[in-house]
């Protein structure tokens, strides 16, 4: 599935959610209506002041989706969507009330069929679908709305221009240093890589997908490695904002347990007396 497929399926199944709040939340509000008093503050937002009532259920609905459930809503959850920071321990209150005040203040609920908004397309927050998959992430000169489409530069007439070239995923690690030396695994293999993309390491047999029990300054739960759309991603620990007892580097910049880090094609990680290659 292209990028521009993948971001009209899921920009349908955000609008198919927010048809599904809309419609419980009326619900809601003509139960509401048949059960309250039809007199008296604050009843009579529901009867008689409804122009009031109506924005503010609405805000209200916003605010328990977005705070108090961190992205969740009985819409999202009938079409499979999820949403919520690329880097679980970054899920503060302070970022869901951030994104709680863009939202208010214009980006709001998917209602175009073939197009999401800024808000679910930037490099933080982590929109994807059991069905379509991950949303795209854009630059901000693509997801300004007032910005026009710039014609491309005239080719040089002495060459053609080439094809911009799509880069390179890594797809393999491997062991290339330490008491597992040899050894090798796809990252497709992680148990959880097919549904958010994980790709464990460690010394825990239930939680790592690669295995480096005999290294012992290894962390039980050492790191992690992403998926994020066209590229990948490794965090130190296990994505709680706690990092390994030793630290992971790649190459010699060390990785941080709290903001992911992009793992380029054949970069080598290291973790313990042990080194990979990804590739």
């Amino acid at each position: 599935m292209t990028t521009d497929h993948r971001e009209r399926a899921l920009a349908r199944l955000s609008l198919s959610a927010f048809l599904i709040d809309a419609a419980l939340l009326l619900a809601v509000w003509k139960l509401g209506g048949d059960l309250l008093p039809k007199r008296g503050f604050p009843f009579a937002l529901v009867h008689q002041w409804y122009w009031v009532g109506v924005p503010l259920g609405l805000i209200a609905y916003l605010f328990l989706a977005e705070i108090v459930f961190s992205g969740w809503s009985p819409g999202r959850f009938c079409c499979g969507l999820h949403v919520g920071h690329r880097n679980p321990a970054a899920s503060t209150l302070g970022w869901r009330l951030k994104r709680f005040s863009s939202l208010l203040l214009g980006c709001g609920y998917a209602v175009h069929p073939n197009r999401l908004p800024a808000c679910n397309c930037s490099s933080e927050v982590l929109f994807r679908s059991d069905i379509a998959g991950e949303a795209p992430i854009r630059t901000p000169a693509r997801s300004s709305g007032n910005s026009r489409p710039q014609s491309p530069a005239p080719a040089s007439p002495s060459r053609p221009a080439s094809a911009p070239r799509t880069p390179e995923i890594p797809q393999r690690v491997e062991i290339v240093a330490g008491p597992h030396k040899g050894q090798s695994a796809l990252l497709a293999s992680g148990r959880a890589f097919a549904k958010s993309g994980e790709f464990r390491i460690g010394r825990d047999p239930s939680w790592a997908d690669l295995l480096l029990t005999g290294d012992t300054q290894v962390s039980s739960r050492h790191c992690i490695v992403w998926r994020r759309g066209e590229r990948l991603e490794i965090i130190d620990g296990a994505g709680t904002g706690k990092g390994s007892t030793n630290g992971t580097k790649i190459g010699t910049v060390t990785v941080s347990a709290t903001a992911p880090q992009t793992l380029p094609a054949n970069a080598t990680v290291t973790l313990g007396i042990s080194t990979l290659l990804f590739r």
